[in-house]
């Protein structure tokens, strides 16, 4: 798998998506890619990249596509609910422990690419009391261990599109302050979780209602969530990695109230667009690196 999913200690994080023109040369355009998720040791980056689903299966060989990735054609939920669909070509996160090195290689991405795709959405994305989101609860406790996480959230061997995996990226703006008005056990039933000793309510104490509930699906994803935004606009960068794309959908659908009940974040915040994101293995990206980056 990409090793830059599992790296940890970057303090800095600039996320951005790319729509490719309409004449552009995607085998060009994935060359790109693949050259943007290469940099040398010495560069200080961290790079992850992923490619449109449909775009994928259209350019790559047929054992590197995973069986179960699809775009997200279709916005999720109604009214305040919704998780509109806002589905790009290519998707780059680059993090490291100064802005300046993720500038930097940011605008030796955007450059690479002038002519053939245009930016269309970019976020900076920041920690916030080391593993906390800005509802100031703990995320990804119930995160795979490292030495596991590979090989859960990795498609298997021998399966097409081994090492690869599926990516949701969303970002959840948070609506004015509203959370923080909130008392402490309020916000504790909303999440589902303590928040000083973050303990996970269980039984009776546990509403239909909070986010671990509608989320528990009882399947291991890989989540490396990020804040992002100022005072003015602001929120949670939701990136999550699994190795089917289904575990992630039945999330969304149970967040929603699909069900009848939806997950009392959502009265909080909002899904600002949604995209899925086939995250290529290290062997299938390599087939695109152009001859002089191979041999480096």
């Amino acid at each position: 798998m990409q090793p830059g999913i599992f790296a940890f200690g970057a303090t800095e994080h600039l996320f951005m998506t790319f729509d490719l023109d309409a004449a552009a040369d995607k085998k060009k355009a994935l060359q790109i890619l693949a050259t943007a998720a290469n940099p040398l040791t010495t560069d200080g980056v961290n790079v992850v990249v992923g490619v449109r689903p449909s775009l994928w299966a259209e350019i790559a060989d047929a054992d590197d596509v995973p069986e179960t990735a699809a775009d997200f054609a279709e916005d999720k939920g109604e009214g305040g609910l919704m998780m509109p669909a806002d589905q790009h070509d290519f998707w780059v996160w680059i993090s490291g422990d100064g802005m300046d090195i993720c500038w930097d290689w940011a605008k030796f991405v955007r450059d690479s690419y002038v002519g053939i795709a245009k930016i269309a959405t970019e976020h900076r994305g920041w920690p916030y009391h080391a593993n906390k989101d800005l509802t100031g609860f703990e995320d990804g406790t119930e995160n795979p261990r490292r030495l596991e996480a590979p090989s859960i959230v990795g498609v298997d061997q021998g399966k097409p599109g081994a090492d690869s995996c599926v990516l949701l990226y969303q970002p959840y703006e948070h609506k004015d302050f509203s959370w923080y008005e909130q008392d402490v056990e309020d916000q504790e039933k909303a999440i589902g979780r303590t928040k000083l000793e973050n303990i996970e309510l269980e039984g009776e104490d546990l509403p239909d209602y909070s986010h671990i509930a509608r989320t528990d699906i009882d399947q291991d994803i890989w989540r490396r969530n990020v804040a992002y935004g100022d005072m003015g606009t602001h929120g949670t960068l939701f990136i999550g990695f699994a190795d089917e794309q289904w575990k992630m959908e039945d999330m969304l659908d149970r967040m929603v109230g699909i069900d009848g009940i939806h997950d009392a974040l959502m009265d909080h915040m909002f899904v600002t667009g949604s995209g899925w994101y086939t995250i290529p293995s290290v062997d299938a990206l390599v087939k695109f690196l152009p001859e002089d980056d191979d041999e480096d």
